[in-house]
């Protein structure tokens, strides 16, 4: 390897001739070498999750089964059910056992208010009623508190002096609503979704009505009939404005979810709300659910509103997270009580017994929101609560490492000219020889106290004329120089030299060549000497 080996002499040799006599100057490595083959990466796709709960009539937990009694859809499609636990309460056993005497497992619980869209009395119940749940809590229990907002934030802990008065601090800080700012009519998040996608078209009249009244006071015809138009343009801005906040309130929830994924016990989110408007952002709630099953927490959720005298046809879409989150983890999705305390102190506890299925998809990840139904092949009078759907995410893409990157160009065609190379290649006898110069005037060289860094990789490879690999060599210079050997580099140039033996056969040159400060490569292939 005389020829790498010359790389660090001759370099060694302009430093000396410079005044430079810091031998660490320059350090030079050198191997054979040959690109490694590219990553051949195949797509696997990842389990998905399901929680299961059957209730009887009566809402009370059913178990007993197993995955042979139930049927899973993907779009649709059945789906084999390749994982399959049924989930007890330390204190329950399944029927015709005896049950245990054991004490139940430790609780975590994160008590989560959605500050940001209840109103002051519901937070007032909501408060009142997680007070009696951190003055029920039992040996080795712990909570912790947490609101939409921010401004409350309480980490797990056993101590509920601490607990009480986190609680006393929760507020209501409503959301500004950017629904017109002097437009008519004024619309409500729960409008604005639903009229801008079509869903609702009893809620799209009332605006017109309120647009032409607002709008058209003197009666005119074009005026009145220009109004649907206004309407379907003021909802649809106003959802832009609407989204991003159901975004974050989301986001603010997967950071809880993640945090509690990781503490002790039985792990339990109770989500107290008057709900929010989440269509749309399948991709999130998705992600959120993943975290929950994976993590084996179960989310309860309470609509905080309390007992709606009708039903209002906007409630199932403000609550449908809600009701999915829970169903999605075998939880409980309570609504229309007043009996808030009661509700929260039920969702709190452990429950008796629920069901995880998993399933490979057999198609690969599209990036589309997959619709699932799971189904016991024998229902008799019992319902099923699951998870509804989930977001199909392809796996992140590898990420290429700098080697794996020179790698590839060793083995490409295709030139890259992101540096400033110059390749000279000479017949010498029985050799042939390689030299390769970069203009150093033109790299970023990084300061590090006295000293310019930077890391050039050479990559040399000899092919036959058919692209074949015959022999390859690889030299990483890692440079530290003081202020004079770097004013010399940049005037004369990093040159290098490499020797090989010649092929008996018809060959060229793929040269590749990398700087570390800025990743910029250089890659080209160049016809071999001439004999």
């Amino acid at each position: 390897m005389v020829g790498l080996d010359r790389i660090c002499l001759v370099f060694a040799a302009a430093l000396a001739s410079a005044g430079a006599a810091d031998v660490d100057e320059i350090r030079v490595s050198t191997t054979k070498y040959a690109p490694a083959p590219a990553l051949q990466l195949s797509v696997q796709t990842t389990l998905v999750e399901a929680g299961i709960t059957v209730r009887d009539r009566r809402g009370n937990a059913l178990g007993g089964f197993t995955a042979a009694d139930f049927t899973l859809l993907d779009e649709g499609r059945p789906q084999v059910i390749s994982h399959f636990n049924e989930l007890r309460a330390p204190h329950s056993s399944p029927a015709g056992q005896t049950p245990t005497s054991s004490a139940p497992a430790p609780r975590t619980i994160a008590l989560y208010f959605d500050d940001t869209h209840a109103t002051s009395f519901s937070l007032q119940q909501s408060r009142v009623a997680a007070q009696k749940v951190v003055a029920s809590l039992e040996s080795g229990d712990r909570a912790g508190i947490f609101t939409d907002s921010g401004t409350v934030t309480l980490d797990f802990t056993s101590e509920s002096t601490q607990l009480l008065e986190a609680l006393s601090r929760v507020r209501q800080h409503p959301k500004a609503m950017g629904s017109g700012m002097g437009v008519c009519p004024a619309v409500s998040p729960y409008q604005a979704y639903a009229v801008s996608h079509g869903l609702d078209e009893e809620a799209r009249q009332q605006l017109i009505r309120q647009a032409i009244a607002c709008n058209c006071l003197t009666g005119e015809p074009e005026c009145i009939r220009e109004q649907p138009s206004v309407v379907q343009t003021v909802t649809a801005t106003a959802w832009d404005t609407y989204k991003p906040q159901s975004a974050a309130s989301l986001d603010v929830l997967q950071v809880v979810v993640n945090h509690l994924a990781t503490a002790p016990g039985t792990r339990i989110l109770a989500l107290l709300s008057a709900g929010f408007v989440s269509g749309g952002l399948d991709k999130l709630k998705s992600a959120i659910l993943d975290v929950a099953l994976r993590g084996r927490i179960v989310i309860n959720a309470l609509n905080s509103s309390g007992l709606e005298t009708a039903r209002r046809a906007s409630q199932q879409t403000m609550t449908e997270f809600m009701a999915g989150a829970a169903a999605g983890t075998g939880g409980e999705f309570l609504e229309n009580t007043n009996d808030i305390s009661g509700g929260l102190r039920r969702l709190t506890a452990i429950p008796e017994v629920s069901y995880l299925a998993g399933f490979q998809p057999q198609a690969e990840p599209d990036g589309k929101l997959h619709a699932l139904k799971v189904a016991l092949k024998k229902p008799e009078g019992a319902k099923v609560e699951s998870r509804t759907a989930y977001f199909s995410t392809p796996a992140p893409p590898a990420k290429e490492n700098a080697q794996q990157r020179i790698d590839r160009l060793a083995a490409a065609r295709d030139s890259v000219n992101e540096l400033p190379v110059t390749l000279t290649i000479a017949r010498e006898g029985d050799n042939i020889r390689v030299a390769v110069a970069v203009d150093a005037a033109k790299l970023r060289f990084v300061l590090r106290g006295d000293r310019n860094v930077q890391q050039v990789t050479f990559a040399t490879v000899i092919e036959d004329a058919a692209g074949h690999y015959l022999e390859g060599k690889q030299s990483v210079m890692d440079l530290a120089l003081l202020p004079a050997s770097l004013e010399r580099l940049q005037a004369e140039g990093i040159r290098t030299t490499m020797t090989f033996a010649a092929p008996k056969v018809p060959y060229q040159i793929r040269e590749v060549v990398r700087e570390a400060a800025d990743n910029h490569l250089y890659a080209a292939t160049h016809l071999g000497a001439p004999k």
